[in-house]
């Protein structure tokens, strides 16, 4: 252990010093007003507790404070940034060994919960105590440097657990010509005094001579002003939970968690902010430039489609609106109802001006506006295979341009998947409005809508299942006893076989998307990466004895039902325009499995990336780029002729990455509506309590059915799964799909008509609510439940 005076610290240990005892330093050498202190480095062992006790003694403080610290040898970076909890006591021996004791054990505590965020190299650091005479302050308060929301702003607050701070508060101060006033004074005038005269060109000239925003500790004693702290405010005090969201007025646009059908993925990390939502929002840019509603892309601002709130993506209705002008001669119920489910603030006025023959007459004409055909497949598909694999042995840069220049293949991908899944919600929507037209019934009308979109062969959806099901015969078919095997065994028996089982497995990785808007977020793993889940999902098949579905040739019930509500020349009209939507589900189904499959390829091009930059030890591990942004990136990786960014803005982006993702998982928690006036705010799940025992969602699939409730947090849980009882989820994965022939209904938190939870559970006639929001919450496993699915409503009956 070592012992130096704050003023006489080497200067070839400074680089590994932690900013506990940095900052000190960096005020002492500003010539600031410190109050005395040394520094006790590296102490190892009990000898050196001795020692470090003698020393305080020595030192004859009356009263001590021991700020804990670290110190690394081999650290090139500050990375040590934290400020930790001071640790206060008096002169007497005893009580100073206990205070250096306890800032051990603060510190080790530390580094094992750290250890997965630091470089290996720094992963020696030693623990460090700062000792400071104790001062009593009259008023205390902290000062940062900059002001996020000012430009040349310092920001003062005064701590209001001081029991003489009567003006606990927050002040901005703003500079002009090196001359400081206070934007917002108080009524303390000593206070304002000291602020003018001291804190603030003081607060500025340290934060120059680091050149990075710095959170300043100070106290007032005896009319003296003292520095205490200094710390970088990109460590852990500075979270900005705002930096993302988007910075346009809305306040007057409505917004919605759902594009045409398809949930948004909810939250989503900077990196996929920046490139997957960015290709979406073009593309519904791209949408409105189609319609004339602009001359130019470039005319529309960024978010103009697609916003991003507490790092959730949220389609602006009130942009997609303007489409109504240019559709169904600018029958605006019917983008409110493909957009959000219902009508936004007008009834059906414009419906009823017509007969219903004219308006399906009319409705035919919006339907042939529209190409769709396998060429939007293709094309998507076509895209996918352009997407050659990067060589591993590829530079860091050589990988990073790489993606940059395919980035342009999400954009094209997403304009014609945005395009005919608004051909195919669209579609919904008007014969949901014919429906109602001629039933005056919501309800009936949505059930009829939705029994006219069922039994559709050939749904990519229901493929899947299919696919999984020829695995799991296959695996039968090599070995009969399979279907008893332990999942181990039946994981050995599919991964390692070189067998027909095996065939079908690799089949099914190679054709198949996973399903959902929730695969935007590059964080996920795409299923090839997701072995595990796959075997579930044949597991669970085995274990269910689910029959295929899909293979006989049936006779779709919706001719019934119109037979039976409509004469015969209605029935004529309707069913060519119903035979075309069932045609444009089934692609667009299809072009979303393709476009997910894409999106795999960037997931495994950035997942390469950070592999190799952990490798390099540009990232202290590979999950931290997924909390840059693809520019960051393009700037954070060195040049193939070694250039880069210097250290410093290395650290720098580090630790702003690391403080994203704490934000991102305090923000993972929100939940939201489907439509929100302005700004959305995170729901209050106590609004959502169940009424008189009754929680209300949307239909999915009709139906009514009673049960005992199973909720199901993950695959893991549907083992537990008793036959008859009613699933109840926060969103249906596919691997939940063997078991909906053993379930009475389902209830699912996200989700829509169109969802691949929704496809399904229609083919087998499973009672499905979505939209149930917090449902995990209210309903408790072993509830007894009923469903009203066609009304959307789930009723809490007594245990």
């Amino acid at each position: 252990m070592n012992i130096f005076q704050l003023n006489n610290l080497p200067d070839d240990i400074m680089p590994g010093i932690g900013w506990g005892i940095r900052g000190p330093k960096l005020l002492f050498d500003n010539q600031l007003h410190t109050s005395d202190s040394f520094v006790l480095i590296n102490i190892q062992n009990e000898a050196d507790v001795n020692t470090a006790v003698d020393y305080c003694v020595k030192c004859n403080f009356q009263n001590l404070t021991l700020y804990p610290s670290v110190f690394s040898e081999t650290s090139g970076f500050p990375f040590y940034q934290k400020s930790y909890d001071p640790v206060d006591c008096l002169s007497d021996p005893s009580q100073i060994r206990a205070g250096i004791l306890s800032c051990i054990e603060v510190l080790k505590a530390e580094d094992e919960r750290s250890k997965p965020c630091f470089f290996s190299s720094v992963l020696d650091a030693k623990a460090c105590v700062m000792v400071q005479q104790k001062i009593d302050a009259d008023i205390c308060g902290v000062c940062f440097t900059e002001d996020p929301e000012g430009d040349r702003v310092i920001l003062i607050q005064t701590d209001a657990s001081e029991p003489d701070a009567a003006a606990s508060s927050t002040f901005r101060v703003l500079e002009n010509d090196h001359r400081f006033y206070i934007e917002n004074p108080a009524e303390d005038a000593f206070l304002n005094n000291m602020i003018l005269t001291a804190i603030a060109p003081q607060a500025r000239q340290v934060g120059a001579s680091v050149g990075c925003p710095l959170k300043l500790s100070w106290i007032i004693a005896d009319s003296q002003l003292f520095w205490l702290e200094a710390i970088p405010v990109t460590s852990d005090i500075w979270q900005n939970p705002s930096e993302f969201d988007t910075s346009a007025e809305y306040e007057n646009h409505t917004f919605s968690t759902s594009i045409i059908n398809n949930i948004l993925p909810g939250p989503v990390t900077p990196l996929t902010l920046s490139t997957v939502v960015k290709a979406l929002d073009q593309s519904v840019r791209h949408s409105l430039v189609s319609h004339k509603l602009a001359r130019q892309i470039t005319d529309l601002p960024e978010s103009a489609g697609v916003a991003c709130f507490n790092s959730h993506a949220f389609l602006n209705v009130t942009q997609i609106n303007q489409i109504a002008g240019k559709q169904m001669d600018g029958f605006k119920e019917l983008i409110d109802v493909s957009l959000c489910g219902e009508v936004l603030g007008e009834s059906y006025s414009r419906c009823w001006d017509l007969t219903l023959s004219d308006f399906i007459l009319q409705t035919g004409r919006y339907f042939k506006s529209f190409s769709i055909g396998k060429d939007t497949e293709q094309k998507i598909q076509s895209l996918c295979d352009s997407m050659q694999k990067i060589s591993k042995g590829a530079s860091l840069r050589e990988q990073i341009e790489t993606i940059n220049q395919k980035l342009n293949a999400l954009d094209t991908a997403f304009s014609d998947f945005f395009s005919i899944s608004a051909a195919v919600s669209f579609m919904s929507t008007a014969l949901y409005l014919i429906f109602i037209k001629a039933l005056l019934s919501p309800e009936k009308a949505k059930t009829l809508m939705l029994k006219c979109l069922s039994d559709i062969h050939d749904v990519e959806s229901l493929d899947i299942v299919t696919s999984l099901t020829t695995v799991a015969r296959e695996l039968v078919l090599d070995n009969p006893q399979v279907a008893n095997y332990s999942f181990d065994e039946i994981k050995n028996a599919l991964l390692q076989a070189e067998s027909e089982s095996k065939k079908a497995f690799d089949a099914f990785n190679k054709h198949h998307g996973h399903r959902g808007f929730f695969e935007m977020e590059l964080r996920n793993l795409p299923w090839h990466h997701r072995q595990e889940d796959l075997v579930r999902y044949v597991y669970s098949i085995l274990t269910t004895n689910l029959s295929e579905v899909g293979q006989s040739v049936r006779v779709p019930q919706y001719l019934g039902s119109l037979e039976e509500k409509f004469d015969v020349r209605t029935v004529a009209l309707i069913k060519p325009l119903i035979d075309q939507a069932r045609n444009a589900v089934m692609i667009s189904d299809s072009v979303q499995s393709k476009l997910v499959q894409l999106l795999g390829w960037f997931k495994d091009a950035y997942r390469q990336l950070s592999k190799k930059m952990a490798q390099e030890e540009l990232i202290p591990n590979g999950d931290l780029i997924y909390f840059m942004t693809h520019a960051e990136l393009l700037e954070y990786i060195p040049s193939n002729n070694g250039d880069a960014k210097d250290c410093a803005y290395h650290g720098d982006l580090i630790k702003k990455a690391l403080m994203r993702n704490r934000v991102y998982e305090a923000q993972k928690k929100h939940r939201f509506g489907m439509l929100h006036a302005g700004r959305p705010l995170p729901l209050n799940a106590d609004l959502y309590a169940p009424k008189k025992s009754m929680l209300k969602g949307r239909c999915s699939t009709p139906g009514v059915s009673q049960g005992t409730a199973r909720v199901i947090c993950g695959l893991q849980d549907l083992e537990q799964l008793k036959p008859g009882e009613i699933i109840v989820t926060a969103i249906s994965d596919i691997g939940f799909t063997p078991y909906f022939n053993m379930a009475a209904g389902l209830i699912t938190e996200s989700g829509t008509e169109f969802s691949q939870a929704a496809i399904v559970a229609r083919e087998l006639a499973l009672p499905h609510v979505t939209g149930l929001k917090f449902a995990t919450r209210f309903i408790k496993t072993d509830d007894s439940i009923s469903i009203n699915a066609a009304s959307g409503e789930v009723t809490l009956l007594k245990k």
